[in-house]
C-alpha cells in the first residue's frame, strides 16, 4: 500500500470519526445541523471532488468525495422541527445568492476557477453556521470541526498532484474548521464565565 492511498485512508477515517461525532450530538438532540449550509456544502463538495479526480488528486480526493455524501444528510437533518428555527432572512439571501453561483459554475469550463469559484460559495456558505453557532455555540460540535480540519490536512498530504486546482479547497476547509472551533470554544467559554455567580 502505497503512502498517499494509507494518508488517504486515514483522511477517511477521521472523516467518518468527526462525522459520528456530529451524528451522535444530532441524537442527543444538542447538535443542530443548519439545513442551508449542509446543502450548499454538499452540492459544492461534490464539485470539488470532481475537479480534483480530473486535475490529478488520485487517493486524496476520496475524503471529498465522501463528504460529499455526509453532507445532504445532516441537510436532510436540518430541515427538522427543531433546526428550522435558526434559518433567518440573511440566511435565505446567502443560500439563495449560493445557488445563483453555483449555477454560474455550471458554464465555468476551466477547472481553476471552478475552484475558486466554489471555495468563495464554500466561505460563504459557512457564514449561517457560524453565525447560528456564535449566538448559539451549544448548537453545534468542535470536536467535529476539529476532525474536519485534520482530515483535510491528511487529504491534503495524500494529494498525487499539488496544485491550486488540487489544494485550495481543502487548504480553506482547513482554515475555516480551525476558526469555527475556535469561535465556538471562545463563545462556551464565555457563556460560561457570565453564568457564574457573582462574589
Amino acid at each position: 500500500m502505497s503512502l498517499a492511498v494509507s494518508l488517504a485512508l486515514v483522511s477517511v477515517a477521521l472523516g467518518f470519526a468527526g462525522h459520528f461525532v456530529y451524528i451522535r450530538g444530532i441524537i442527543r438532540g444538542k447538535v443542530k445541523p443548519h439545513a442551508f449550509t449542509w446543502f450548499v456544502w454538499g452540492i459544492l463538495t461534490a464539485v470539488a471532488y470532481a475537479a480534483q479526480v480530473v486535475g490529478g488528486g488520485g487517493p486524496g480526493s476520496w475524503v471529498t468525495g465522501v463528504t460529499s455524501l455526509l453532507c445532504f444528510l445532516f441537510a436532510a437533518v436540518g430541515l427538522g422541527k427543531s433546526s428550522r428555527v435558526f434559518i433567518t432572512k440573511q440566511d435565505w439571501i446567502i443560500f439563495l445568492s449560493t445557488l445563483i453561483a453555483i449555477l454560474i459554475w455550471v458554464f465555468t469550463k476551466n477547472p481553476l476557477w471552478s475552484v475558486i469559484l466554489i471555495t468563495i460559495i464554500d466561505t460563504v456558505a459557512f457564514v449561517p453556521m457560524f453565525r447560528k453557532a456564535y449566538h448559539h455555540p451549544e448548537t453545534e460540535s468542535p470536536v467535529a470541526a476539529g476532525f474536519a480540519a485534520v482530515k483535510f490536512i491528511f487529504g491534503i498530504a495524500a494529494l498525487n498532484s499539488y496544485t491550486v486546482v488540487t489544494v485550495l479547497f481543502p487548504l480553506v476547509t482547513v482554515v475555516t474548521n480551525v476558526a469555527f472551533a475556535v469561535m465556538i470554544l471562545q463563545k462556551r467559554r464565555g457563556l460560561r464565565v457570565d453564568q457564574k455567580p457573582a462574589l
